[in-house]
């Protein structure tokens, strides 16, 4: 054993004496950056029982974390999780092990030794709000490996069955936007598995909505839709008819009929959609706004350009004021916009607004997601039918090339890709009869 630690042990025998000391020391070394002080508190995190030594080397942790000091802070980290021994802290060691040391990585080992000082306190409920705000804040934009490792290494850890299934579709929503589709359906139907044991019908029909959506998005519609009307089932048995908790259950089931040529009855559903959104919301309130979009693109569809214009631009304003102009939430807006405009030969204006789907598409989610694939299809098609064939072969190609990796990583191939395979495969035809 070393001098130091030999000398802490003995001059120091009872915890409170050695915490305060530590807590001296910490004082120390963040005020002035002292080296004795680093080194003291380096022997201190070898004295005491586990549990001792796991908060000390934790501490030491986030100390390292905010002096800048990445290497030290993860060791510390890898030192103290099996001195701890439960699955928080082995979650950590694990995310740590792993995961690339980012712009913020510094900030997310403080923010995950936070969480494991609440759950080893017995402070469950603080630490499973606190996985919850952290879940929140995980976004295509504000994306993180290492939280998105913590958070789904931590779940087994939260007892509220409720608030882990809660917790995995956070985790679920964040994979679908990614395009991470087999990641995200394993947490979906985990999360309904553990659904289906509780009473509680709202998390249930949440649940299967969905996972109907991922299954529509990734083209299996008779199984999205199963599960679609048994979701709006148990949703209007646990909310009644007229609740907005209703809108994205009608919502969605409005859309898959849609896509499969059911306009009359999909209409129907988006009208009652809206009509409760927007008493329960107001018109320009996020939830509201969606409904205002799909029934715009529903009664374009249905050659009612006239009605849909005016409806198409509200939402987009609507869509603007509530997100951002910058927003990706602001591009299928954008995009139902520009396509009427094109359908209605006013192919100048709807240019622009495609390059700007495009544009917020690739700084969103980067140049190779399935999105931006469809982005770059839409603009290329235009650009077809304008005669700018060498402009629009190479987004057309890159669509294709997107989907095609991305099949090749998922083993889904995206509900899109035969159309763009048709237009490119059109355009290619029309390139070589010049």
């Amino acid at each position: 054993m070393p001098f130091l630690v030999e000398f802490f042990t003995i001059f120091y025998p009872n915890i409170a004496a050695r915490e305060e000391k530590r807590r001296q020391l910490y004082e120390k070394l963040l005020d002035d950056g002292s080296d004795d002080a680093e080194k003291a508190l380096d022997y201190l995190s070898e004295v005491g029982d586990a549990t001792e030594r796991a908060v000390a080397k934790f501490n030491m942790a986030r100390i390292s974390a905010r002096r800048r000091a990445t290497e030290q802070a993860a060791n510390y980290v890898l030192e103290a999780a099996p001195l701890a021994g439960d699955g928080v802290s082995r979650a950590i060691s694990r995310t740590v092990a792993r995961a690339p040391s980012t712009t913020d990585y510094l900030s997310e080992i403080e923010e995950m030794d936070s969480a494991w000082q609440m759950y080893r306190s017995g402070r469950l409920e603080e630490f499973a709000h606190r996985l919850t705000e952290i879940g929140k804040g995980l976004t295509p934009l504000t994306f993180s490996e290492t939280r998105l490792a913590f958070l789904r290494d931590t779940l087994e850890s939260v007892d509220d069955s409720e608030k882990r299934i809660e917790q995995r579709l956070q985790i679920g929503k964040v994979l679908m936007d990614l395009a991470r589709w087999k990641e995200c359906e394993e947490q979906q139907r985990r999360a309904l598995a553990e659904a289906e044991a509780l009473a509680n019908l709202e998390l249930r029909a949440l649940v299967l909505n969905n996972l109907a959506y991922l299954l529509e998005h990734t083209n299996r519609l008779g199984e999205a839709e199963s599960l679609m009307l048994r979701a709006l089932e148990i949703a209007e048995i646990a909310h009644g008819e007229r609740h907005p908790h209703m809108v994205p259950f009608l919502g969605n089931l409005a859309s898959l009929l849609h896509d499969t040529s059911r306009v009359k009855e999909a209409e129907s559903l988006m009208l009652r959609a809206l009509e409760v959104a927007e008493v329960a919301f107001g018109e320009r309130r996020p939830d509201a706004v969606p409904f205002l979009g799909h029934l715009a693109s529903l009664l374009h569809k249905s050659n009612c350009t006239k009605e849909a214009e005016p409806l198409m631009r509200r939402a987009l304003e609507a869509a603007e004021i509530v997100c951002g102009e910058r927003h990706p939430n602001v591009v299928p807006f954008l995009d139902n916009l520009a396509y009427l405009l094109r359908d209605t030969g006013r192919v100048e204006e709807a240019e622009p607004l495609m390059r700007r789907t495009l544009e917020i598409d690739e700084a969103a989610f980067g140049p190779q997601h399935p999105i931006v694939a469809v982005r770059s299809n839409n603009l290329g098609k235009l650009l077809h039918e304008t005669n700018r064939l060498e402009e629009a072969e190479p987004l057309m190609r890159k669509s294709l090339d997107i989907f095609d990796s991305c099949y090749r990583q998922t083993g889904y191939a995206h509900p899109d890709v035969q159309r763009v395979s048709r237009n490119y495969q059109a355009l290619r035809g029309d390139m070589g009869s010049e």
